[in-house]
C-alpha cells in the first residue's frame, strides 16, 4: 500500500490479521507518535453491513476512556477502505503469554490480570456496552508495565441499540468463550461478558484455586444469565 493513510499515517509492520481486517503499526506524522491502524479488508469494502459494523466499533469504543481499554484516536477511509486509528500497545496478548507458558500463570499474576480485565470491562458495562468477544487474544499486555488493554469491539452491542447488524440465527463471537444465550441468539446483557471472563479465569487459574476462586469462576459460568454476576464491576 502506497501513500500515507489520511495524509498523516505511515504504515509499518503488520501486527495482526483477521477475517475482516488487518492491524498495522503506523507512525502519525502530525503528532509524531506510534499508533495502530485497523484497516478493513479490501474484499469487504463494498459490504455495507460490514462497513456499518466497522464504523460502529469505532463509535462505541470512542465512548470509553479507561486505562484498561485501548483508546480510539481517529477514523477515516483510504482508497475506499475504512480504518480506525488506535492507541499502539507494545507487547503481546494474554493469549500469547498463555501459549508461551503452556500452563496456568502464577496465581498473583493471574489475579492481577483478571482484576484489570474486570476494571476495564466494568467501565464498558457502566456505559451500557457489552463487548461480546472477550478472550485472551483480545486482551493486549503492554510490555513496559504489564498494563492490560481490552481491544476489538467489532461485535460489541450498546444497550440502547434496537436494530440488529446480523441476521437472526447468525451467531457471532468465539465459540469457547460464548455464553449459552449467545449461542441461542438470545438477549445479550453484560452477563454474557461475565461468562467469558469466567472462561478466561478458568484458563489462567486451572492449577491454583482457593475455594473462593472456585466459587467465583463457577458463578461466572452458570448457564442462566440471572445466576451470574450482573456485570464485571460486581
Amino acid at each position: 500500500m502506497t501513500g500515507a493513510i489520511g495524509g498523516r499515517y505511515e504504515l509499518g509492520e503488520r501486527l495482526g490479521h483477521g477475517g475482516m481486517a488487518t492491524v498495522y503499526r503506523a507512525h502519525d506524522g502530525k503528532l509524531d507518535r506510534e499508533v495502530a491502524i485497523k484497516l478493513l479488508a479490501d474484499n469487504f469494502a463494498a459490504d455495507e453491513e460490514v462497513r456499518r459494523r466497522f464504523s460502529r466499533e469505532a463509535r462505541l469504543a470512542a465512548k470509553l476512556d479507561h486505562p484498561n481499554v485501548v483508546q480510539v484516536f481517529d477514523v477515516g477511509e483510504h482508497n475506499g477502505r475504512p480504518y480506525i486509528v488506535m492507541e499502539y500497545v507494545e507487547g503481546g496478548t494474554v493469549g500469547d503469554r498463555l501459549n508461551r507458558r503452556r500452563r496456568s500463570l502464577a496465581t498473583t499474576e493471574a489475579l492481577q490480570l483478571l482484576s484489570q480485565l474486570c476494571n476495564g470491562l466494568g467501565h464498558a458495562h457502566a456505559k451500557k456496552l457489552v463487548h461480546r468477544d472477550i478472550k485472551p487474544h483480545n486482551l493486549l499486555l503492554r510490555e513496559s508495565d504489564g498494563c492490560l488493554k481490552i481491544t476489538d469491539f467489532g461485535i460489541a452491542r450498546a444497550g440502547e441499540e434496537t436494530t440488529r447488524l446480523t441476521h437472526p440465527g447468525k451467531v457471532i463471537g468465539t465459540d469457547r468463550y460464548m455464553a449459552p444465550e449467545q449461542r441461542a441468539d438470545g438477549k445479550i446483557t453484560p452477563a454474557a461478558d461475565v461468562y467469558a471472563c469466567g472462561v478466561v479465569a478458568d484458563e489462567l487459574l486451572p492449577d491454583a484455586r482457593s475455594p473462593e476462586l472456585r466459587e467465583i469462576i463457577e458463578r461466572c459460568l452458570r448457564p442462566e444469565p440471572s445466576d451470574r454476576f450482573t456485570d464485571a464491576r460486581a
